[in-house]
């Protein structure tokens, strides 16, 4: 970089003869040429050199700049299907965007000169002020008011529900100040009694992490990186990669996991009443117990992260506001996963349309199941085949040939936007937890033969880790070989999603019966608190990501241990967010939304819910574990 760097100096020196201004009378250009024809004794064109950016991604001293020495810009080169390479540059007081301008040609030879495969044009140059732009999006206004009036209200409802509350009892004895007593939510996020189904804990908090490493990896394409040519040579090179790669496969453990606790849900209310107003109260409630939170996170990101910093590409964080200003009614009517991901207010929030659309399907299947189960299991499979044929045939279609999901960004933004986050391509891993569900609340005799069978549960747990590391491990392999045909691809992209939950299902089933050993870790009081906390921590853990990357001040170099170093950092900040947004905000209106829904069921034992485990304690399903 070194030469680079001389060659960036020289330009920048140059660039005040590419003027033809016999006698200049622009006090930017007059200032320019006169640094230049006394550079050698004038201090300040050493500063211009020392606080400019010196290569590719390099933001220059932004701080030292703006203090010491002269106005602070930023150009930008966006090309298609690239990631926005930025130059910090640092110019007289009398310098603004509009005379720099005029040196688009030098500065687009400059940056082709560093990164000779992308050949940007003028076109796709732009210098922009940072610190004008900060000012237009920042600042206290409405949006911020009514953030904190909102907090007061539920502040005030808590304060209400500890004094007026009173302490915890059987549900049909509860009132609506009940459900915002700290003490009753505290005990119920801490102190929760044991289910047959507490392994889904750890496996929500595992998959939430490998969600997050995932997410660091988009962020990170998105900060300035100075080995920006190195990118696709270090993901090939370093196999543990492949983690980083699949983690859109911790969506479909989500939703299997959604499919199943959905379906149980609707059991038990359908099963007491079958009517279609208990299907609308269970469309309502799960909508209801999603938006809180998700406004709350929308709210933050548009009002507070704004007022937050005021470094040199902060103002990046305009194009969020920009698309929330006008889009966000696409996330209330949890359509937002059919739009552009350009256009996306909280990009990330597409799952949270995505779980609630395959929501809907929970209570009408289950209906269907309660008055036929052949019917239902039929509907089921023939769901599943129909959304693995439309996969295929879409991934040929648009030509999602996985072999090129690094060195094409066309492939990956249409492989996002075609396919993962679309609910006919993941209806399928949900359906899974479905039947899973029913299984396990209407066949008594398979689940005791599986209980006295060590044989049949080997068979499960061997079938299980096969499916699942057979395809975990060979997907990064698609990456590092050579293309193969588009059909071979198309076909491995939908079934390897579907095997590697189906293998998760098998090989964990029998801790639903009590005799899956494996399943301790994942059942540890430790994971409770931080999986009731999960949907707190989907929706705020891309905003830590985001103001990690819109408050740099400087380049980074990309490496794995620099992404799972920063997964870490927003695991620890995340999840300690999460749960005191879970314990005041999340817990107290979800169990409102019950109350007032009417809900809530009384304790009661049914052999389909009580399962008999090693010790003979008897543990029975109670209450909805809630999802993501």
């Amino acid at each position: 970089m070194q030469y680079k760097s001389i060659c960036l100096a020289v330009h920048l020196l140059a660039l005040v003869f590419t003027q033809t201004y016999a006698e200049p009378t622009d006090e930017c250009i007059k200032g320019l040429q006169d640094y230049a024809n006394h550079f050698l004794r004038d201090k300040s064109i050493i500063s211009l050199f020392m606080y400019t950016g010196k290569e590719a991604n390099d933001l220059g001293d932004h701080k030292n700049c703006v203090k010491n020495y002269g106005n602070y810009l930023v150009a930008n080169f966006k090309k298609t299907h690239v990631p926005t390479v930025s130059l910090g540059l640092c110019v007289p007081l009398s310098c603004n965007t509009t005379h720099m301008q005029n040196y688009k040609e030098t500065l687009v030879s400059i940056i082709n000169n560093m990164l000779t495969e992308y050949n940007f044009t003028e076109q796709e140059a732009s210098v922009y002020d940072p610190s004008a732009l900060n000012k237009s999006v920042s600042g206290i206004g409405p949006g911020f008011y009514t953030l904190c009036a909102l907090f007061l209200i539920v502040l005030l409802l808590l304060v209400a529900g500890q004094i007026r509350g009173r302490p915890q009892h059987s549900p049909s004895q509860q009132n609506a100040l009940d459900c915002f007593n700290f003490v009753n939510n505290a005990s119920a996020l801490f102190c929760d009694k044991a289910h047959p189904e507490d392994f889904t804990n750890g496996l929500r908090v595992v998959a939430m992490m490998w969600v997050i490493v995932g997410q660091s990896l988009m962020v990170t394409l998105k900060a300035p990186m100075y080995n920006l040519e190195e990118v696709e040579k270090v993901v090939r090179r370093e196999r543990l990669f492949g983690i980083i790669v699949t983690a859109p496969w911790a969506v479909d453990v989500f939703l299997c996991i959604s499919g199943f606790f959905s379906s149980i849900s609707a059991f038990h209310a359908l099963k007491e009443k079958k009517s279609v107003l208990t299907v609308l109260k269970l469309y309502l409630y799960r909508y209801l117990r999603l938006v809180p939170i998700y406004g709350l996170g929308i709210m933050i990101s548009i009002f507070v992260i704004p007022i937050l910093n005021n470094g040199p590409i902060y103002s990046r964080v305009a194009e969020l506001r920009s698309n929330c200003s006008t889009n966000v009614y696409w996330n209330f009517l949890m359509l937002n996963n059919f739009i552009s991901v350009s256009k996306l207010c909280l990009s990330w929030s597409w799952y949270v349309a995505l779980d609630f659309q395959l929501s809907l399907i929970a209570p009408l299947l289950t209906l269907l199941f309660l008055k036929s189960s052949k019917a239902g299991y039929i509907s089921v499979v023939g769901v599943i085949g129909v959304s693995i044929l439309l996969q295929v045939i879409l991934a040929v279609v648009y030509n999602l040939n996985i072999y090129h999901i690094l060195d094409s960004h066309r492939v990956r933004q249409d492989l996002f936007e075609i396919i993962l986050t679309k609910p006919y391509c993941h209806i399928d891993t949900y359906l899974l937890g479905m039947l899973a569900a029913w299984l396990y609340l209407t066949h008594d005799s398979v689940n005791e033969f599986l209980k006295k069978s060590r044989c049949a549960r080997y068979v499960l747990y061997v079938f299980g880790v096969a499916a699942t590391c057979t395809t975990f491990f060979t997907f990064p392999s698609f990456y590092n070989s050579s293309p193969k045909l588009i059909a071979f691809s198309s076909i491995y992209m939908a079934l390897s999603r579907l095997l590697f939950v189906l293998g998760l299902l098998a090989a964990l089933y029998p801790a639903l019966l009590g005799k899956c050993r494996g399943s301790v870790v994942l059942s540890i009081e430790f994971w409770g608190p931080l999986a009731k906390s999960t949907y707190s921590a989907y929706i705020f853990h891309f905003t830590l990501f985001m103001f990690y990357v819109m408050t740099l001040e400087e380049g980074v170099f990309f490496s794995f241990h620099k992404l799972v170093r920063n997964a870490v950092d927003v695991v620890v900040l995340m999840y300690i967010a999460a749960v005191v947004l879970t314990l005041l905000v999340d817990l107290p209106l979800r169990r409102f939304w019950k109350h007032v829904l009417n809900l809530r069921r009384e304790e009661k034992l049914n052999t389909t819910e009580c399962l008999i485990n090693e010790e003979g304690d008897k543990k029975c399903l109670i209450e909805e574990t809630e999802e993501l």
